[in-house]
């Protein structure tokens, strides 16, 4: 379980890997309200595997993640999408959504 009711984040020894090749190994963090953080590595490093990790869009091969005080399995894809967003940097470079359109996408999940 978080250490404290203010840790929006926490992930105890998460492993990942793409095809049996390791991209993550014994991840260890905590992020609590109101922090900034920065996620820093040379390119290949698995910063974007994390965050996928993060966001619900990769499964770990070991691990928990913890978001908002509770075992990330637990919360519905709905939920985790009212209070995580994830944009890519890559593959949307077609798509004619302006800025304020690709915003205003983070309101789907409270609409019925």
């Amino acid at each position: 379980m978080p250490k404290s009711k203010n840790t929006v984040c926490q992930v105890q020894d998460l492993s990942f890997n793409y095809g049996g090749c390791d991209v993550l190994a014994g991840i260890r963090l905590e992020a609590r309200a109101g922090e900034m953080a920065v996620l820093a590595g040379p390119n290949g490093s698995g910063k974007t595997s994390l965050l996928r990790v993060l966001a619900g869009l990769e499964v770990p091969v070991t691990g928990t993640v913890f978001l908002f005080g509770r075992d990330a399995k637990e919360i519905s894809a709905k939920e985790r999408s009212r209070r995580i967003a994830y944009v890519p940097q890559t593959g949307h470079e077609d798509v004619p959504f302006t800025v304020r359109q690709l915003v205003s996408l983070g309101r789907a999940p409270w609409q019925n």
